[in-house]
């Protein structure tokens, strides 16, 4: 908690990282804007699954039989009135959140790795308008002390989410695959099927975020050792070119977020994942056919 309040609390109001100008402010306005539409859609898609949760008892007649939306042990009988309903409620209500708190918490950690190739994009565009010949070392200067903030905050980045991104990948094969193989075994076209749906697509982005957001990181930081010429470094002093050099060198590394740094968060290790997914849906699917 220390570390997340440090992230989006101190080091995000650091000066070096706010928009200098207006076409800054611009650029940072867009990302966030992007940034609201996702979450507005990914929220949606959670909410569209609670309702098919909730309503499929209702939907397909078994709420006579007292069944409720997710199976459960209770010390106690639900099959008579008013324990049946306030069970359904409950169920209804805990899961809500739960899945709300989920929701969000990705969607923070998206919006984390937004803020890092929303720097990358500043440095980009501060590196090629330095343009004062008087203060060239003083600009360049500080842009090489922002890309260090930068990789200072996605270390930060990495050190908090590297075990929660690691359990949602696993997390998010075993989901998969379940998914795939309940929508063979379900009635076609009922609540319960378009539940699964419905589901297995939030599933599907949710990871899908994580990967996209990840890899545009690592593409947008590799951008930088380029922005690093599109100022008239040959006016300043040696010590700045030979200085140029070693940051170019250095920025050549693209920044990229992992999990554990046994998977970086990229649109290749999306593919991986749904190959896996798939490949568990396939054992599952023999297993039963056997059977």
């Amino acid at each position: 908690m220390r570390r997340l309040k440090k992230l989006l609390l101190v080091d995000i109001r650091q000066k070096l990282f706010k928009p200098r100008n207006r076409q800054q402010v611009v650029m940072v306005q867009s990302r966030v804007n992007f940034w609201k539409k996702i979450y507005f859609m990914f929220t949606g898609m959670g909410v569209a699954t609670m309702f098919f949760w909730a309503l499929f008892p209702i939907m397909d007649g078994t709420v006579k039989e007292h069944r409720l939306p997710f199976l459960a042990w209770y010390p106690f009988s639900v099959n008579k009135s008013p324990f049946y309903e306030i069970t359904y409620i409950y169920q209804i209500v805990s899961v809500f959140f739960i899945v709300i708190v989920n929701m969000n918490s990705d969607m923070l950690l998206v919006a984390l790795m937004n803020i890092l190739g929303v720097q990358c994009d500043l440095l980009c565009d501060n590196l090629k308008n330095i343009q004062f010949r008087e203060r060239i070392n003083e600009e360049f200067l500080r842009c090489v002390n922002h890309h260090m903030q930068i990789l200072s905050y996605a270390s930060d980045c990495n050190k908090f989410f590297n075990t929660i991104v690691l359990a949602q990948f696993f997390t998010t094969v075993v989901s998969l695959g379940l998914t795939m193989y309940q929508l063979t075994i379900v009635t076609p076209f009922t609540s319960e099927f378009y539940s699964f749906i419905v589901y297995g697509g939030a599933v599907l982005m949710e990871i899908f975020l994580y990967c996209w957001f990840g890899n545009e990181v690592e593409f947008k930081s590799l951008n930088i050792p380029f922005a690093s010429f599109g100022f008239d470094w040959t006016i300043g002093s040696v010590g700045l070119q030979k200085n140029l050099i070693i940051f170019i060198a250095k920025s050549q590394r693209p920044i990229r977020m992992s999990a554990l740094n046994l998977f970086h968060l990229s649109l290749e290790t999306f593919v991986k994942i749904l190959r896996t997914a798939y490949s568990y849906f396939a054992l599952l699917n023999n297993v039963n056919s056997l059977n």
